[in-house]
């Protein structure tokens, strides 16, 4: 393969990669959010007494989702994909960790002035 077309598979990787995290990033936000408050509301509902909550069985949900999760860290399907696969996943995590929409550099409050 010719030097760009390795160019090419790099950037398109990382680029893809970078979208998909920041997706990723903000899906994660509204299903945490949303489990966070589901388990506010169970836990004080339960202290008035209303429902009876099997917290062991929560318990039990979570670890088979967590070790899932971390099943899935185990595989090599990413790095075997070559540098698609390689850029695409340092896209993702650029995505889920510096990557932003929006340019929070300059602080407007709800107008950006005109001079």
């Amino acid at each position: 393969m010719d030097l760009m077309g390795l160019a090419t598979l790099g950037v398109g990787g990382f680029a893809l990669g970078t979208v998909i995290g920041l997706a990723l990033r903000a899906l994660s936000k509204i299903i945490l959010y949303t489990i966070g408050l589901y388990l506010v509301s169970l836990a004080v509902l339960a202290s008035f007494g209303l429902i009876v909550v099997n917290w062991a069985g929560i318990e039990s949900a979570l670890s088979k989702i967590f070790s899932w999760i971390i099943s899935l860290t185990q595989t090599d399907f990413l790095t075997s994909t070559g540098l698609l696969g390689i850029s695409g996943l340092l896209g993702t995590l650029y995505g889920l960790t510096r990557g932003t929409v929006v340019n929070t550099e300059k602080n407007y409050r709800f107008f950006k002035r005109l001079h």
